[in-house]
């Protein structure tokens, strides 16, 4: 799958961008994922709202996206060994250990609970035009599947239908519980709506935390270059931008993080401030019990 996803870093740079004109790479999150099945730890990403898989409100069990990876529930894709291209989706995490399913509404849910059923939990992956990933019931699912219906199956329907992001939707479930904000997930027709957003990327954890380093990395030499450095002073370390290494990404921020603030500090005045306040310690705690504090604590 080694896609890189089809849009630029969004944390922060719009902001930052109009500072200065900046030659460098800019971030890309890349999905280093090569197997889904049988791979824990998998992030459900959503390519048209940048957002991640989870599960929202209506008693925290709705399917819907939120935008902070914290949130984002890891998913293990389970294949089916009797059946072609199907696949369950379980989350072990312990506030969780729960099955993704569909209903009949079709709503998405992300707590059954029976490992032992199969209805409306197995699904499989079909190729978007774009090149990414789009869900929907696996053919042989015994409830909504394809080969298990005719047409005058109630749910025929709903057999093709595809998991995503309904700009329209009114953001409540079939039973009309509230999903909060526009970030609820549901089974949704590609023949209904072009509007709908229904392409996927599959993450590890680990994708994103580096994609989160880069992203660090490159606004800090962008706010250098605001604050009057010349790009030349951190040419050597642009390439870490989309470096895949984690710990060279970390250490070349250090670095430049070093050189931006002894340059922001060189040249501070009446009409260039500083802003120091991120540099300062809260007072320590260590010693005997009502000794006083070390007080403040300047860390530049």
């Amino acid at each position: 799958m080694k896609k890189k996803l089809l849009f630029a870093c969004a944390l922060a740079l719009s902001s930052l961008g109009a500072m200065a004109q900046w030659t460098a790479p800019t971030p890309k999150l890349t999905s280093s994922v090569d197997e889904i099945a049988n791979i824990d730890s998998l992030i459900f990403y959503h390519v048209g709202q940048e957002m991640f898989l989870t599960a929202g409100t209506a008693w925290n069990t709705h399917a819907c996206l939120t935008d902070d990876i914290t949130s984002a529930l890891l998913w293990e894709v389970q294949a089916q060994q009797s059946y072609s291209n199907c696949y369950k989706f379980y989350c072990p995490e312990a506030s969780h250990d729960h099955y993704l399913f569909r209903d009949q509404a079709p709503d998405v849910y992300t707590d059954w609970q029976s490992k032992n059923t199969t209805e409306g939990l197995m699904f499989e992956f079909v190729a978007s035009d774009a090149g990414y990933l789009r869900i929907r019931s696996a053919a042989d699912d015994p409830y909504f599947g394809i080969n298990n219906l005719t047409e005058d199956d109630a749910n025929y329907v709903y057999a093709l239908w595809e998991m995503g992001w309904d700009p329209d939707n009114d953001d409540v479930n079939s039973s009309g519980a509230s999903l909060g904000t526009n970030i609820g997930i549901f089974m949704l027709d590609p023949d209904v709506n072009s509007e709908y957003q229904l392409d996927w990327e599959v993450l590890a954890k680990d994708d994103y935390k580096l994609y989160l380093a880069q992203t660090k990395l490159y606004n800090r030499m962008l706010e250098g270059v605001a604050a009057g450095m010349e790009e030349s002073d951190l040419d050597a370390y642009a390439s870490y931008i989309n470096s895949t290494d984690l710990d060279a990404v970390n250490e070349a921020y250090n670095t430049v993080d070093e050189l931006v603030t002894e340059f922001a500090f060189g040249n501070a005045g009446e009409d260039n401030v500083v802003e120091v306040t991120t540099l300062i310690s809260n007072p320590t705690i260590e010693g005997e019990r009502s000794a006083e504090p070390d007080g403040w604590i300047d860390t530049y």
